[in-house]
């Protein structure tokens, strides 16, 4: 079956079935801000000297912080526990160089809830709250702070990474493979066959088309050409300039020879083969005697004279 001869329908499920795979896959993988989690990974109270202070842990000066998002509750380790689910925040700081200050570098940063330190947060008690409603309360307290004294402070948003979740990835990727793969490659593909890139559903191999060379051959062979003709009419003339020529000598040739006498049939000599000779007459035959003797079991032919 040639790619061309797939229905539309046929290419709507396969692109619900690529696009569910490819939702069970990333699922599976998780997210990428996942596999730095523990080489850049901090606590409420870092993120607030970061918007607040504009100081990051490795004391270098914060030129701003950016693009955040709350991934899903993903297995980590809690605190009391060896595993458990959490979620947590990925966003951007913007470290100045030290020997260029004009110059800002984007280094990836991760909070999580469980991860504090001696030090207290500006929101005060924070234990039990989730990252959505930590952020939303520090977000806030930025503005209002941006207000007071433009500039003094780093204010932000924030938005949650809805497409890592079960729901959402396989609403998207589906939605997205049906419409890619079932609706715009089916139109593509057509018009790459009425370009010419491809046969059609309905072009079939018609044998016709093609033919032999002892045909054509012999299609060519039908028709008599000028000089076909003209040899074959001077073969005609000398055909029968010859039949006449043999007419006329026939005819001299039986006017100068005598008619012959007609030969008389051979008569034929019978000849007579001696008669057959009278057979003698047959012998009588002598009568023989069989079970002479009474005790005789099988008849016996008997010999000498018969008794009386």
């Amino acid at each position: 079956m040639r790619i061309e001869d797939f229905k539309r329908w046929q290419w709507c499920v396969i692109g619900l079935v690529l696009g569910a795979i490819v939702a069970a896959v990333t699922l599976w993988a998780g997210p990428r801000e996942a596999n730095d989690t523990h080489n850049n990974s901090g606590g409420p109270q870092v993120l607030e000297e970061q918007l607040l202070q504009k100081l990051d842990p490795s004391r270098q000066k914060v030129a701003g912080v950016q693009n955040f998002r709350i991934h899903p509750a993903m297995e980590m380790p809690l605190p009391g526990n060896p595993n458990g689910s959490a979620e947590f925040l990925s966003y951007e700081v913007l470290l100045r160089d030290p020997k260029n200050p004009k110059k800002a570098l984007p280094v990836k940063r991760q909070m999580m809830m469980h991860l504090t330190t001696h030090k207290k947060s500006v929101l005060g008690d924070i234990h039990g709250m989730t990252v959505r409603d930590y952020l939303a309360k520090l977000k806030d307290l930025t503005d209002k702070l941006n207000k007071e004294h433009p500039g003094g402070v780093f204010t932000f948003n924030y938005r949650f990474n809805w497409l890592e979740t079960p729901r959402g990835a396989f609403s998207v990727y589906t939605s997205a493979g049906f419409v890619l793969i079932g609706l715009i490659w089916p139109s593509i593909l057509h018009l790459l066959v009425q370009a010419g890139y491809g046969r059609g559903a309905d072009d079939d191999f018609d044998l016709s088309k093609y033919k032999s060379r002892a045909t054509a051959t012999q299609k060519k062979k039908v028709g008599l050409t000028h000089a076909d003709a003209e040899e074959l009419a001077r073969l005609e003339a000398e055909l029968e300039a010859k039949l006449k020529a043999g007419e006329v000598g026939a005819a001299a040739a039986s006017a100068d020879t005598p008619a012959a006498a007609p030969e008389k049939p051979a008569i034929r000599v019978l000849e007579a083969a001696p008669l057959d000779q009278p057979k003698a007459p047959a012998k009588p035959k002598e009568q023989k005697g069989y079970g002479a003797d009474q005790g005789d079991y099988y008849p016996t032919e008997v010999h000498g004279k018969p008794k009386h």
